[in-house]
């Protein structure tokens, strides 16, 4: 079989399952499974795929269409500039939560040798590339769950970030003894629990543990302005990326804790950052 006609095959089955974005994710299967970049897909069409590399594809084609996110599969996606391990157990980065990012470089700016949390870090992707981008930050991961920490920890080893600096915690319990924060920023769990399964198929995948907020959504809200606000200093910043319509709710729990808030809008006009000021 040729490259191409393995191509061709790929996505009429991913076509036939339903996938929005066949084309897209059969290229990148192809290029999983033969090794090759692609500019080899579409320059070298003709080349013979082999028997091992065809039998790899095929499954790999199998797991899209029962619904793996594609990140899962190919087992690392971008996130900004870098590209960061992922797969089951933890969330997959989204090119929202880089607006997350922005915002901080944007604080962090002339302020050499602050100290950052990243709560809820997940694969690390948000405080690895705040880290990345501002090499003089003391930045601290805070993950719970297991399977997230392995990601975690293969992230950090991937970009030389310190291994002590990544602390296992539950964010609902507060803050372990660390210096104070300049600058909190979290992705945390914002979905409500009722909302869960009704989420398309490939976030069905991901773990509800990173996804799921609680009946109203804001439990991990209250937590961070219960137990981690204390812990920012006075003129600091905590960015919290949100949900659709949740940036109001969470500007009220912080409402009379903190010295001001504002909410940010993606390029859709969605509630997409809250901003306290400390």
């Amino acid at each position: 079989m040729t490259l191409i006609d393995a191509f061709k095959s790929t996505e009429n089955m991913l076509m036939d399952a339903g996938i929005d974005d066949y084309c897209f994710d059969s290229e990148c299967l192809l290029i999983k499974a033969a090794g090759k970049t692609r500019r080899d897909v579409l320059c070298h069409g003709d080349d013979v795929l082999s028997e091992h590399d065809e039998k790899l594809l095929l499954k790999l084609a199998k797991r899209r269409a029962l619904g793996e996110p594609l990140q899962y599969i190919l087992g690392e996606w971008d996130f900004c500039e870098f590209t960061f391990n992922v797969g089951e157990g933890v969330l997959i980065p989204r090119p929202e939560t880089e607006m997350l990012v922005e915002n901080a470089d944007l604080f962090l700016k002339n302020r050499e040798n602050a100290v950052v949390y990243d709560l809820c870090s997940g694969s690390g992707c948000i405080g690895i590339t705040v880290k990345n981008r501002n090499p003089s930050l003391d930045v601290y991961l805070m993950e719970k769950y297991p399977a997230a920490l392995s990601y975690l920890r293969k992230n950090a080893r991937l970009y030389n970030f310190p291994n002590e600096n990544i602390i296992e915690c539950d964010v609902l319990s507060g803050c372990p003894d660390l210096p104070k924060a300049d600058l909190i920023i979290s992705n945390p769990p914002y979905i409500k629990s009722e909302e869960l399964p009704s989420l398309q198929r490939e976030v069905g995948f991901e773990p509800k543990t990173a996804l799921d907020g609680g009946k109203d959504g804001l439990m991990f809200y209250r937590a961070i302005c219960d137990r981690w606000l204390p812990c920012c200093k006075k003129g600091g910043e905590i960015l919290l990326e949100c949900g659709d319509s949740q940036g109001e709710d969470i500007r009220t729990i912080f409402d009379g804790k903190a010295s001001s808030s504002e909410i940010m809008y993606d390029f859709n006009h969605i509630d997409r950052v809250v901003k306290i000021i400390v």
